[in-house]
């Protein structure tokens, strides 16, 4: 029942990752191994346990994820990125579920990662985000065939402990080893062809939820992101970009492509050409006047250009084919 700590980094993180140091020593459950991954060519952190070892890799969140559970030894992997804080008996309580057997994965929640405010609105208006309204005692996130997600608020003040999800921050998760691997997420490289992985964390749970295993969300389990930075630095323009290429090829991939009704995938295209052409939409208004929107909104639509090329190409025929297991919750 032994655990390793795998952690990707850039080795930028300083005072967020010495916290997050702390916090391991803290745990009441100690890890087998603590595994750090940092690409090549960047500087290994001044911040120690004294006892982790240094992986290198290829830049990139799926690379480097890939990569430090290829040297794990352990029953299960604890993924955490490098600016994280929480409790001393972590380990326990995201066990619990596993232990129980409802859940082949396990992860805290990050409220704030969820869309707020504005944001909020323009998510719901657009399809790509939007409150729960079905299975509300059942889920915290679910993909919608428009290749977007529904969300589920209430289990902040709810007494139930427990939530299924096909999608989560992929922060930090607790997983079998061997069900890590069963998923090759390797195959999944398409995600940092132009260096922004966005969405990795989205296909990850949604593929392990397709393949047929159990994602659960530990919901009174408290996980601070303490924001150490994302990998567009701050390029909106980037993420523009990584959006409009994500959309359209997680869509193709994991929602039309693996549903096999007709009628089905019929509806599967009427919702994500609502989607994307929404968010459009909403996103050109956002350019009135604001040329910082434009350039946004131009990114966006060369992003979702260069996907379409993409997928009609002989590198994406080359991806293997996905499959989809029967549902186990």
């Amino acid at each position: 029942m032994g655990y390793s700590i795998v952690i990707r980094t850039l080795g930028k993180a300083g005072e967020k990752y010495q916290i997050m140091l702390q916090c391991i020593e803290n745990l009441q459950e100690k890890p087998e191994e603590v595994l750090v991954v940092i690409p090549k060519g960047y500087e290994l952190p001044e911040e120690r346990l004294g006892y982790e070892k240094f992986i290198r890799s290829e830049k990139g969140m799926v690379r480097q994820r890939c990569e430090g559970a290829r040297f794990v030894q352990s029953e299960y992997i604890l993924f955490l990125d490098d600016d994280l804080a929480f409790p001393c008996d972590f380990i326990e309580e995201l066990k619990k579920p596993l232990d129980m057997g409802i859940a082949d994965v396990s992860f805290p929640i990050l409220p704030e990662l969820l869309p707020q405010g504005k944001s909020a609105v323009s998510s719901c208006l657009a399809g790509s985000a939007i409150p729960m309204v079905f299975e509300k005692d059942k889920y915290y996130i679910k993909i919608l065939r428009t290749g977007g997600y529904s969300y589920n608020k209430r289990i902040l003040d709810s007494e139930q402990k427990y939530f299924y999800a096909q999608s989560a921050p992929g922060a930090c998760l607790f997983i079998r080893t061997a069900i890590f691997n069963n998923i090759h997420f390797e195959e999944e490289e398409w995600l940092e062809k132009y260096g922004y992985a966005m969405g990795e964390d989205q296909v990850l749970f949604y593929k392990l939820y397709i393949r047929g295993y159990k994602v659960v969300c530990v919901s009174d389990l408290k996980l601070e992101h303490l924001d150490a930075g994302t990998s567009t630095g701050g390029d909106s323009e980037k993420s523009a970009f990584g959006s409009g290429w994500f959309k359209y090829i997680f869509w193709r991939r994991f929602i039309y492509d693996i549903e096999q009704n007709i009628w089905l995938r019929i509806i599967d295209r009427i919702a994500f050409g609502y989607c994307f052409n929404s968010y459009i939409i909403v996103n050109k208004i956002k350019t009135i006047k604001n040329e910082e929107k434009a350039r946004y909104l131009k990114a966006l639509l060369e992003g979702g250009r260069v996907a379409k090329e993409f997928l009609c190409s002989d590198e994406y025929a080359k991806i293997p084919v996905l499959y989809k297991k029967s549902k186990r919750n």
